[in-house]
């Protein structure tokens, strides 16, 4: 199936919708102390994401705290990007707050992965340092 769409707008919303997930990844994988408990907690959060986002009941139709939520999901805006773009052969100006929320989520998500970290590194090195 060909896809007929602006190519730099659709790969490049597709990239920063990877870095946004990946990043909230690694954000819960830090926050989490083990590996499965962090699985747990994404695969809690990834199965309503798919509701909230829209992709199976449209957000029109959601209260406005719901909306709101699913603001803060990544899919939401790749489905807005997605929809525009694909099905409907919209142009990229019809997206960009769509790629701004996408922006927001990656670049907050990762200031706070780095953050998460450091503290975590700063702690790690006070208990050696009390212990040694």
């Amino acid at each position: 199936m060909p896809l007929h769409i602006e190519g730099f707008t659709f790969w490049g919303a597709s990239l920063l919708f990877l870095l946004a997930v990946g990043f909230l990844g690694i954000l819960v994988s830090i926050a989490i102390p083990t590996q499965l408990q962090a699985t747990e907690i994404l695969m809690v959060v990834a199965t309503p994401s798919f509701i909230l986002s829209g992709f199976t009941w449209p957000l029109s139709q959601m209260p406005a705290w719901v909306v709101a939520f699913a603001k803060c999901i990544p899919l939401t805006h790749y489905l807005q990007i997605f929809r525009t773009l694909v099905i409907e052969h919209g142009k990229a100006e019809m997206v960009t707050s769509s790629i701004w929320g996408l922006t927001i989520i990656a670049v907050v998500t990762f200031v706070l992965s780095v953050i998460l970290l450091q503290w975590k590194i700063n702690k790690t090195k006070k208990l050696k340092a009390v212990e040694g």
